[in-house]
């Protein structure tokens, strides 16, 4: 053990005889004396401070006590501040083990959370999966849609292009007419005015007018038995009419309506002109499905007659009808019908069809 200082004089020190600090951490040393002062009259128990640490160095009125009692002493006041530094550390030991504790339950929370999450992942994906195929999908109608669009394009384009000429073809088809009309005027007119013409010349003058009068109504049909309702106007009567026949009219194709002055006791006949005589034709082929028409399928306001749909025919065409009619009224297996304008007679579906264009041929029907 190296040599002892007393801290208070400097000198050497038994340490047998030499008193230490209380203090754990303090290392210094004194002699009795020195702690007294030299003086017998001290207190049995005088409590000095250590110069150093100004902690209390316990004094005994022996001086010369034994090493053991100071040795004893010394280590039982280090041992008390011992354990209280030790309380004191223990103390802030365990606060912050309380907060570590803490730490570690929070950092546990977060883990248990990012666990859920995980668990969750799959189903994530698969919500992302079938909102990528959903994408994919409105990508391609869209896709699709656009191309579509720029097929109707170029489909309007088309019709437009065909409305176009059938506009620019109905106006040839008027202005045909109009000259074919001119036409006819002209050539009645030459004959009220040319009663010298030979019969031959008349004959042939009076086929071509017949001809011309012809083709200027085979764009008309003759509606017979339909009544006019009260306020009801011709183009909505025409409306009814081709809603029963199941016909959709379209803008332009009714070019003209009118009626005719009525017979005694009956309708007034419907004249219905068309753009075309393919329209014409459409029209008398829904009839043909519809044998039996009322006045009243048409209109409820109506009576229950029946309703007759025919080409128009001029008036020789119509006399020479009217009079194949009555010719084969008592043969009842003979039919007559009408066609662009010609009529033909046919026995049965076996025989083939006579074309009757004067009364003469009248003598040709198969009876």
């Amino acid at each position: 053990m190296p040599a002892l200082h007393c801290n208070a004089c400097k000198k050497f020190i038994s340490v047998t005889k030499a008193i230490k600090c209380a203090s754990f951490a303090c290392n210094a040393y004194a002699h009795p004396s020195c702690l007294t002062g030299g003086s017998n009259s001290a207190p049995k128990f005088l409590y000095l401070r250590c110069k150093p640490c100004y902690s209390p160095l316990p004094s005994s009125e022996d001086t010369g006590r034994s090493a053991d009692k100071i040795t004893t002493h010394t280590r039982l006041s280090a041992r008390t501040n011992m354990d209280k530094s030790t309380a004191s550390s223990s103390t802030s030991t365990s606060a912050q083990l309380t907060s570590l504790t803490a730490l570690v339950k929070d950092v546990m929370d977060e883990l248990k959370s990012q666990r859920t999450d995980l668990r969750e992942l799959p189903i994530i994906k698969g919500i992302v999966s079938e909102l990528t195929v959903t994408t994919q999908d409105m990508a391609t109608s869209v896709q699709q849609l656009a191309l579509d669009i720029s097929a109707m394009s170029t489909r309007c384009s088309s019709l437009e292009a065909a409305n176009l000429s059938l506009v620019a073809r109905c106006q040839t088809l008027e202005e045909h007419n109009t000259a074919l009309v001119q036409r006819v005027d002209s050539l009645e007119e030459r004959l009220s005015r040319d009663p010298e013409l030979s019969s031959d010349d008349g004959t042939a003058l009076k086929a071509q007018v017949e001809h011309l009068m012809q083709r200027n109504l085979d764009t008309q049909i003759v509606v017979t038995g339909l009544l006019s309702a009260p306020d009801v106007t011709v183009e909505r009567t025409i409306e009814l009419l081709a809603r029963s026949l199941g016909i959709v009219t379209k803008s332009g194709d009714v070019v003209d309506a009118f009626r005719l002055p009525p017979k005694a006791g009956g309708a007034p006949p419907l004249i219905i002109r068309f753009a075309t005589i393919f329209i014409r034709d459409s029209w008398i082929a829904q009839k043909k499905k519809k044998p039996v028409l009322l006045a009243s399928d048409i209109d409820a306001s109506l009576p229950g007659s029946r309703v007759y749909l025919n080409e128009r025919l001029s008036s020789v065409k119509h006399k020479l009808l009217v009079d194949t009619r009555a010719y084969v009224k008592p043969h009842r297996h003979l039919r007559v019908w009408t066609r662009h304008g010609s009529i033909y007679v046919r026995k049965d579906g076996a025989t083939t069809s006579l074309k009757i264009e004067h009364r003469d041929d009248f003598a040709k029907i198969p009876i």
